[in-house]
Formats: structure tokens, C-alpha cells, sequence
């Protein structure tokens, strides 16, 4: 479970929606997440159906890296002409909107493997308030990244300004919660190792 615990925080990371490293690091989360499904696939069966699911995951987060790239290198993406400037956005929010989210439905369903067969664990608690936490994190996530795409689109400074600062805020509040949440898996995983042993 190693890889998958180490592997949850840089799926759920977010930084800003124009930077290639954005999604570097959300490929290697989810390279680490392809490695923890098929170490513990004995123990938990129903992760190897998020083998085929993390592994197109990881290939659209390398892809899209090269997009942001080549729009970036090709003045299309922080564009200084008016006209390009919104086609920039739109495109990179598009290809930011699917790594965010894609990113927390694996979470959720490595989450819910983990669940179903929790007779794995010596200690269900910790497994219950890693869920609570990842709820959280979702809604968290939704509400910042909302706030990020009112920012960059609306014309009006003074009122983008306001969704700025709920980004940012929000951004801080995504930090620390990823950190709880990182925590609370390093505990399920203690969990299930301790179970191991017993037996």
C-alpha cells in the first residue's frame, strides 16, 4: 500500500491551471497509484479495474504537459494578442478541468476498493475519517477550481479580484487538507499491514 498512499497527494495537488509541472505532478500520482493497484491487486480485486482507468490517466496527463507546452512555446497560451488570449484559457482550463477531476475520481474509487473489502484493515476508523477527509478535499477542490475559472474569464477586475482571493484562500485550505488527508492514509495503511502480520 505504500505506493498507493504516496501516490494520493499528487493526485489530489493543485497548482495553477497554465503550468506544465501542474501536471507532471499529477502523472507521477498517478504512476504511483498504477504501481500500488497492481501490488495489492490479492488483497484488494477490485482495484485492477482501475488499472486500465489510471493508466489512461497518466497518459492524458503527459499529453496534456505537451499541450501546455507547445502553447506556451507557440505564444498561444499567455498570449499579449486579445484574440488568442481567450482561445489560451479555454483550451488550458479545459485540459486543467480533466486532470483536477479525473485525478479525484481515481481517488474516490481507489478509496471505495479499499472499502469494500476493509476486512483487510485491523482498524476501520481511520478508514472511515480518510473518507470523510476526501470528501472534503473534493468539495474543496470544486470550490477552488470554480473560483480560479470566474477569475481568469470575467472582464470585470474589481469582482475578479474577490474570486481571486477566494482561490487563494481556498488554495491554502486544499494544502492543508491534502496533508490530513496524506496522513490519514499513512494510518489506513499502518492498518493494513498490522492486519497482515496478525495473520
Amino acid at each position: 500500500m505504500n505506493f498507493l498512499v504516496l501516490g494520493s497527494p499528487f493526485l489530489l495537488f493543485m497548482l495553477n491551471y497554465d503550468w506544465t509541472t501542474s501536471y507532471f505532478i499529477k502523472l507521477v500520482g498517478a504512476l504511483l497509484t498504477l504501481v500500488g493497484i497492481i501490488e495489492l491487486k490479492s488483497e484488494f480485486k477490485d482495484l485492477l479495474k482501475l488499472k486500465k482507468a489510471t493508466a489512461l490517466y497518466a497518459v492524458f496527463c503527459g499529453v496534456s504537459a505537451g499541450c501546455i507546452a507547445l502553447m506556451k512555446f507557440f505564444h498561444i497560451l499567455g498570449s499579449e494578442k486579445i484574440k488568442l488570449r481567450p482561445l489560451g484559457d479555454l483550451l488550458s482550463l479545459a485540459l486543467w478541468a480533466g486532470a483536477v477531476f479525473f485525478g479525484l475520481y481515481i481517488s474516490r474509487q481507489v478509496y471505495n476498493c479499499i472499502d469494500k473489502e476493509r476486512e483487510n484493515l485491523s482498524d476501520t476508523v481511520g478508514l472511515v475519517r480518510l473518507g470523510y477527509t476526501l470528501t472534503k478535499v473534493i468539495y474543496l477542490t470544486v470550490f477552488t477550481y470554480v473560483s480560479n475559472v470566474i477569475y481568469i474569464l470575467l472582464p470585470y477586475r474589481q469582482t475578479a479580484d474577490f474570486f481571486a482571493v477566494l482561490m487563494m484562500i481556498g488554495k491554502i485550505c486544499l494544502y492543508v487538507l491534502i496533508i490530513v488527508y496524506s496522513v490519514r492514509f499513512f494510518r489506513v495503511r499502518t492498518s493494513y499491514y498490522q492486519k497482515e502480520n496478525d495473520n
